[in-house]
């Protein structure tokens, strides 16, 4: 009898699995260690499609599937890319229950680099399931590396130039060569420096004009290299003013019924130097100004009144210009602009 007992201890000892064991036999693992039961689910493996590092240019090619764990036959509607630079096929558009299919993307990296975060969604028939989502991840070494890519110029004067240099290199190819930098701004010269060492440099230069204000431009660099896409540097600059008006600019509202409309200007020397108030050129017929005199000081409060005006188009604008006596600032210049009302309409 103790024998038959021994012996049957054995056959289940044999015979059985442990639980941790029969968990696993009935678990798949789809993605990053992340373990799905058959618990009737449409599952994306792998989840995140990581493609580690390349270089722009390279074409990255993965396949992912999708896995019908429902009782149902499920058809997949769309697997949308978050980028134009993606593109997906799809290797059938019905998976019986229990089955899958693969889906292929096709990641073009020309013209996208540094770290890469896309996504593709895949839209299915399942109402209670939502969208799966399959992530793209990875960094794409550029073929041109642009340093600064923004060159700022802060607190220039009007006709005076500013000159900063642009370096510009690869870690991908031996030899890039510069054909020209694209430039439709006058207050903008580019010129080539020397190259050491497969660096190039390249001199900005600027000249503003205006009298104020915070401006912004786009150069194109373009290489011999057709495999180099255009590259492209930002140049910002910001007109050093000594006497700054607030609001900046005026909009007007002209009524249908004439009526008297008062709007209010400060001007203010950001330098803490005094200064006063010569007077004011404008080209309006309405327009009153009005403020007190007050000698040398830092700021000057001003009235505008415009009276009942008629104008023929539906806006107008201009510049109200003061006039002063500040030693770096002779002119301040506010830009108005006149809107008919449409009540009468």
């Amino acid at each position: 009898m103790l024998k038959k007992i021994l012996l049957a201890l054995v056959i289940m000892t044999v015979v059985c699995p442990e639980r941790g064991d029969a968990q696993k036999h009935n678990e798949q693992v789809i993605d990053e260690g992340t373990i799905h039961s058959d618990n009737n689910k449409l599952i994306a493996s792998p989840g995140t499609l990581d493609f580690g590092e390349c270089n722009e240019g390279d074409v990255i090619e993965r396949d992912f599937r999708i896995y019908n764990k429902t009782g149902e036959t499920v058809t997949i509607r769309s697997a949308s890319p978050s980028c134009g630079c993606v593109t997906t096929l799809l290797q059938g558009n019905t998976i019986q229950p229990q089955s899958y299919i693969d889906i292929g993307m096709h990641f073009e990296t020309q013209g996208r680099w540094g770290k890469r975060i896309n996504c593709i969604i895949i839209q299915h028939s399942l109402i209670d399931e939502p969208p799966l989502r399959v992530n793209l991840v990875g960094y794409v070494r550029p073929l041109i590396k642009i340093t600064p890519d923004i060159v700022y110029f802060e607190k220039v004067k009007p006709g005076q130039s500013y000159t900063k240099d642009v370096r510009v290199e690869s870690e991908v190819l031996n030899d890039i060569n510069i054909a020209h930098v694209k430039n439709s701004f006058n207050e903008i010269t580019t010129e080539l420096l020397e190259t050491r060492d497969g660096v190039s440099y390249l001199r900005v230069t600027i000249m503003p004009r205006e009298n104020s204000g915070f401006h912004s431009a786009q150069l194109g660099v373009v290489f011999d290299n057709p495999k180099i896409t255009e590259s492209v540097i930002i140049v910002k600059w910001q007109i050093f003013q000594h006497i700054v008006a607030a609001p900046g600019s005026i909009l007007v509202v002209i009524p249908s019924e004439p009526s008297t409309i008062k709007r209010n200007v400060i001007l203010k020397a950001t330098d803490d130097v005094p200064f006063e108030i010569l007077g004011t050129e404008c080209n309006l017929s309405g327009l009153q100004v009005q403020y007190e005199k007050k000698i040398r000081s830092v700021e000057h409060e001003i009235n505008l009144l415009f009276q009942p005006i008629t104008f023929n188009s539906d806006m107008i604008d201009f510049m109200l210009k003061f006039r002063s006596d500040h030693p770096e600032s002779e002119f301040v210049t506010v830009p108005i602009l006149l809107y008919r009302s449409g009540d009468d309409t």
